[in-house]
């Protein structure tokens, strides 16, 4: 259902209270304007101007509400306005920024005061806000909307009013514009697009794609505790990681978004026992978004280092999309309630910028602190990324080799993962060493932490899909040792 559609049967139920989450407030009010059609008062209120009109009607309103004195004066405190707008009737009064003063005991009671009296009058209050926390007083009572983020048809008339204001002629990659675009506010996509419409040196008008998809970048990476992921590496780099690979590509709809939680085992290790509420809040989130929203997921479980991250950026390249990376520490707040609204914030951004087609992989080094039903909701499954096979490795020491310019003997690699060869490429690059001097500088995680990995593999043998090859992971310590000592132990085995 449309969010205009939804408002007007708010108002035709008589609905008093209501917050709704905006990521664009001016364009939220013009749609309750439009909806009221000069027909119903409208009033509008902020800190800085007290309340006011925003139609011929809500003009009248305001001025009998303020009593002739200015705005900011009379009702400039939100607590006086809750109380002046008391006997108002068949309004629509909008207090833009609400979830700012919902600690306010005082605001939060005159707020709980207007839900009778507005229901008997058919007024109703409108609270504004990018995201929202409502107090226990008042979550029975506020019916909560979202007004989503435009639509990819939404954009697109956006994009073509500002090419043909600026007589930009065939624009043929003109959905490809929108789809850039795509997560951001129908006034950020407008100054977004308009600031990265240039004049060529043939003094034809063009828009600049690079710095449009680079804008709206920063745009997304300024939400709390999300990022843009860089996303040069291609499946083609990578090595050891050929089942999970072959699997991505397999999905002939590609998504619109591939979203990273790096090691969701840590960000909800303390979902059952963090007593301040703020863990818990985000996994219900996560949990609920997840699962109404149909989201496609993976967990990329196994040795730190084995290409589990790399993987994720590189499928965010094969299908041509942004990869977004979700940081739940980074959304956390000292603020009560900020940490939730922020986490659905992101949420909502992602939901956007994905419309339907969005993928997550999480990945993980320790899956048994994660909670069941958390788990349940990838449905994708869980991939084991164990230390590449000698094989593997020779691949991988090829790319780096080519990559950071260095060539020359390997050192001995036994339980080495990509991320540790690509290391030892890169520091022998740096120092001017060989390969064989810069591996000294370098202990495997497999040696540094064998017990838990050993564990890792233990408890990961026959219950995960591996990322190497077909089927399921079974561990075999024999095919991680260099091949003429594989051999020997083969041949020991048979006699």
């Amino acid at each position: 259902m449309k969010f205009e559609e939804r408002i007007r049967r708010m108002r035709g139920a008589g609905v008093p209270l209501i917050a709704i989450e905006t990521e664009d407030q001016p364009n939220t009010v013009a749609k309750i304007l439009a909806i009221a059609n000069g027909k119903t008062p409208v009033c509008q209120w902020d800190l800085a101007r007290g309340l006011i009109g925003v139609n011929k009607e809500g003009m009248t309103v305001a001025d009998t509400v303020n009593g002739g004195k200015k705005p900011a004066i009379a009702t400039g405190n939100p607590s006086e306005m809750l109380k002046a707008i008391y006997d108002t009737d068949n309004t629509i009064v909008i207090m833009l920024n609400g979830h700012r003063f919902m600690d306010n005991p005082s605001v939060t009671q005159g707020v709980c005061n207007l839900r009778e009296k507005f229901k008997q009058s058919r007024s109703t209050l409108a609270m504004l806000c990018p995201g929202i926390t409502l107090p226990a007083e008042l979550r029975q009572d506020v019916m909560i909307v979202n007004d989503p983020l435009p639509t990819v048809e939404e954009v697109g008339v956006i994009v073509k009013e500002i090419c043909e204001a600026a007589e930009i002629t065939n624009v043929v990659d003109a959905d490809r514009i929108s789809d850039t675009l795509i997560g951001l506010s129908a006034f950020s996509s407008e100054q977004t697009l308009s600031t990265c419409v240039y004049l060529k040196d043939d003094k034809t008008v063009d828009i600049d794609r690079e710095s449009l998809w680079d804008t709206k970048c920063k745009v997304i990476a300024q939400t709390p505790g999300l990022s843009i992921l860089d996303t040069n590496e291609s499946f083609e780099e990578l090595d050891g990681c050929d089942n999970i690979i072959n699997f991505l590509k397999k999905f002939q709809d590609k998504y619109r978004v591939v979203t990273l939680v790096d090691e969701i085992d840590k960000a909800f290790s303390a979902a059952n026992t963090d007593t301040s509420g703020t863990t818990q809040d985000q996994h219900s989130a996560w949990l609920t978004w997840m699962q109404d929203k149909e989201v496609d997921g993976i967990i990329c479980i196994g040795v730190p280092g084995s290409g589990k991250s790399a993987v994720v950026k590189a499928a965010a390249k094969h299908y041509g999309c942004v990869g977004v990376g979700y940081d739940f520490g980074a959304m956390k707040s000292k603020f009560v309630g900020e940490s939730g609204q922020q986490t659905r914030q992101g949420l909502r951004i992602i939901d956007a910028v994905g419309q339907g087609k969005v993928l997550v992989i999480a990945t993980c080094n320790n899956i048994a602190v994660l909670p069941t039903e958390l788990r349940r909701r990838f449905t994708l499954g869980t991939f084991f990324f164990d230390s590449p096979t000698d094989r593997a490795r020779q691949g991988i020491w090829k790319i780096y080799e080519k990559k950071y310019g260095v060539s020359g003997e390997h050192p001995e690699d036994v339980g080495w993962t990509g991320a540790e060869i690509k290391q030892c490429c890169k520091l022998a690059s740096r120092t001017g060493t060989s390969l064989v001097e810069a591996s000294r500088y370098i202990v495997p995680v497999t040696v540094s932490a064998k017990d838990q990995i050993d564990q890792l593999r233990t408890q990961a043998s026959g219950k995960f899909t591996s990322a190497a090859k077909s089927g399921v992971y079974v561990k075999d310590e024999v095919e991680y040792l260099p091949k003429k000592k594989r051999q020997m132990n083969l041949k020991d085995i048979e006699s």
